[in-house]
C-alpha cells in the first residue's frame, strides 16, 4: 500500500477556528486596556493589561476534513503473483491485484466508522468485499494534539473456481495507510494593523474538551488572549 500524506488540513482547521470563534477580538486589542486608561500613568503596566480570558467556545472539525485525505490516498493497492496447484494438478499460475476504494469516515455520537470496498482480480475472477472498521480519537493533553487511531481489518480475498476455493495467502490491513499524525491544537496568531502600528492577537486554547457530534468532532475550550 501507498504511503499517505500527512493530514496539515485539520491542523488549519483548529487554528482558523479558534479565530473564528472570537471575530470581535481584534477590534477589542486596538483600544487601551480599561486599567490603563484609568491610571493614565505614562509607562506603567498592569498585570490584567494583555491578558484576557475568554468564554468556552466551540470548533468542528468536519468528516469532510479526513475524507480529502482519503481521496489523496485511495485506491490502495496490493499487487503480486500466485501459483495454485491441487496435489500435483495445476490450477491456476497468474499475477493478482487488489485495490481498496470508496474510503469515507462516518463521525456519530457513538462512533467513528471507515467504510469502503475491496476488489481484487486473479486468473480473470473477480472478487469483492466490504471494508468495515471504526477508529478512536482522542485529545490528549499531554501532546496538545487530537489522537486518531485506525483499528485493524483483516479481509482475505478468495476465489472461486471451477472445483476449488481457493484464498489467496494475503491479508489486507487499512489500518497503517489511514494513521494520521497527531493533529495540533496549538495557539493561533492573528497579525492586524491599527493606527499605533501591528499588533498581534495569541489565542492559546485551555481546559479543552472533545465530543463526536453527527458528521464532525466538537473542541470546546477556553482561551487565553494575549
Amino acid at each position: 500500500m501507498r504511503t499517505p500524506r500527512r493530514l496539515w488540513s485539520s491542523g488549519f482547521v483548529v487554528a482558523i477556528g479558534l479565530l473564528a470563534m472570537y471575530p470581535a477580538l481584534a477590534q477589542q486589542k486596538t483600544q487601551p486596556p480599561a486599567a490603563a486608561r484609568r491610571a493614565e500613568i505614562p509607562g506603567h503596566r498592569f498585570p490584567d493589561d494583555d491578558v484576557h480570558m475568554v468564554p468556552t467556545g466551540k470548533i468542528k472539525i468536519y468528516e469532510s476534513t479526513f475524507n480529502e485525505f482519503v481521496d489523496r490516498i485511495q485506491p490502495l493497492r496490493l499487487e503480486g503473483h500466485y501459483f495454485f496447484k491441487a496435489g500435483f494438478i495445476p490450477v491456476c499460475d497468474d499475477d493478482w491485484k487488489a485495490d481498496v476504494d470508496q474510503l469515507r469516515f462516518r463521525i456519530t455520537p457513538g462512533h467513528v466508522k471507515i467504510c469502503g470496498r475491496v476488489h481484487a482480480t486473479w486468473c480473470h475472477v473477480p472478487f469483492d468485499a466490504s471494508v468495515s472498521t471504526s477508529a478512536n480519537v482522542t485529545y490528549s493533553s499531554t501532546q496538545h494534539a487530537i489522537l486518531v487511531s485506525v483499528n485493524s481489518t483483516d479481509i482475505q480475498p478468495e476465489f472461486h473456481i471451477p472445483g476449488y476455493t481457493v484464498p489467496l495467502p494475503i491479508h489486507i490491513n487499512v489500518a497503517p495507510a489511514l494513521s494520521l499524525p497527531p493533529i495540533p491544537v496549538t495557539t493561533a496568531v492573528f497579525s492586524f494593523e491599527t493606527a499605533r502600528g501591528p499588533e498581534s492577537l495569541f489565542l492559546t486554547p485551555t481546559q479543552i474538551q472533545l465530543a463526536k457530534r453527527d458528521g464532525y468532532l466538537e473542541l470546546r475550550a477556553d482561551v487565553d488572549l494575549r
